[in-house]
């Protein structure tokens, strides 16, 4: 007689591992996912078979997985769960290339010996990764030509040349792209978005500023601009930056660096500027 495997009876269980679970974030509706935070190196999900319903305990189970990328098609691997009961998944050999924001699909499903698989469950995830462009920053230029021996008397000559301010113009990397600038250097201080903790629509609102930013007023003088606008001394404190909208003087000697801000994009990295003392 001919054998025939009974409807499957098994179910299987996940769950995070404790040190996983911190950086699940919030869930995306239109993706049908949770993303995960941007720090995030590594993840494991640790699987096991439950009984769904009465009937014998399980004899000999199966449990096996797949990791697909939506960028993959239609290619499913399937592969035997490791003997720790654990699936790890390297966030950057599963971004797709080149580090651009990957949806990732992790499937899984149980066998016991006289049984047939369970339908395949799972989860979704959302790694992100792609970046907005990088603005330009046009090289700084004086704003008034000086020459030696201006600073040699007392006067408006003395002052420009003392003070040698410069006219910084930063070109956004396409139309609709936010830009904001501070002062200083940026080496060290973290990111300017990450991934929410709570649930969104879609990735467009799955972000979220890390920073405060705020308009410089056309009333302030190039040495207020630059107290205003700069980063704090600390490198762990709150970023703070200024919104981009025009043109704007600074006195030399000054470092600007600029990113620019797109939807659904992690932020540009940084472009940097010198107003050089000449």
């Amino acid at each position: 007689p001919i054998a025939v495997d009974a409807a499957a009876r098994l179910g299987v269980e996940h769950r995070w591992h404790a040190t996983s679970l911190p950086e699940i974030a919030g869930f995306l509706h239109e993706e049908q996912a949770f993303m995960v935070r941007r720090t995030t190196s590594a993840l494991r999900l640790d699987l096991a078979a439950r009984l769904q319903g009465g009937g014998p305990p399980p004899g000999d189970v199966t449990i096996r997985f797949c990791v697909h990328r939506a960028c993959d098609g239609d290619v499913t691997m399937w592969a035997p769960l490791p003997a720790n009961g654990s699936v790890e998944l390297h966030v950057d050999r599963l971004l797709s290339p080149p580090d651009a924001t990957t949806l990732v699909d992790v499937r899984w499903s149980a066998k016991e010996e006289g049984f047939v698989w369970s339908d395949p469950a799972g989860v979704r995830l959302v790694l992100l990764a792609t970046r907005a462009m990088r603005p330009r920053i046009a090289r700084p230029r004086p704003v008034m030509p000086w020459k030696i021996g201006d600073d040699w008397a007392a006067g408006i000559r003395r002052d420009n040349a003392m003070t040698q301010e410069h006219l910084v113009e930063i070109h956004p990397p396409g139309h609709g792209a936010r830009v904001v600038f501070a002062f200083g250097t940026w080496g060290g201080r973290g990111h300017l978005r990450e991934a929410r903790a709570d649930a969104a629509p879609s990735l467009r609102e799955g972000l979220v500023d890390l920073f405060e930013s705020m308009h410089p007023s056309p009333e302030w003088t190039p040495e207020e601009l630059r107290r205003r606008c700069s980063f704090p001394p600390t490198p762990n404190a709150r970023p703070h930056v200024c919104e981009y909208t025009t043109p704007f003087r600074v006195p030399a000697n000054t470092t600007i660096v600029a990113f620019a801000l797109e939807a659904a994009k992690l932020e540009s990295l940084p472009a940097e500027g010198v107003a050089v003392r000449e």
